[in-house]
């Protein structure tokens, strides 16, 4: 490391093999390859956790729709009203 250099401690030095065809196209366009690594690896994470919760919620959201299935859903009132339309019972 250079002196002077800081290092964000929150950050981890790695290596991934990137093809240099790539490297040199967003080079010449201007673009940040470690940014735009790290915002698709961000999203990629976040869509993991995403189906995981969903999967281990599964479950739950089945018995919620068959308790609606039997009592009709709480709230039905307010979906039915005027401007009810913005309300949505539906699984992601």
């Amino acid at each position: 490391m250079e002196s002077g250099q800081v290092v964000d401690a929150r950050k981890q030095n790695t290596s991934l093999p990137v093809d240099a065809e790539v490297l040199v196209q967003a080079s010449g366009l201007g673009t940040n390859v470690s940014t735009k690594n790290k915002t698709k690896q961000t999203k990629a994470m976040l869509e993991v956790r995403r189906q995981n919760w969903l999967d281990e919620n599964a479950q739950v959201f089945s018995d919620q729709s068959d308790w609606h299935g039997r009592n009709g859903h709480p709230l039905i009132d307010i979906i039915e009203a005027p401007g009810g339309s913005t309300w949505s019972t539906d699984l992601p």
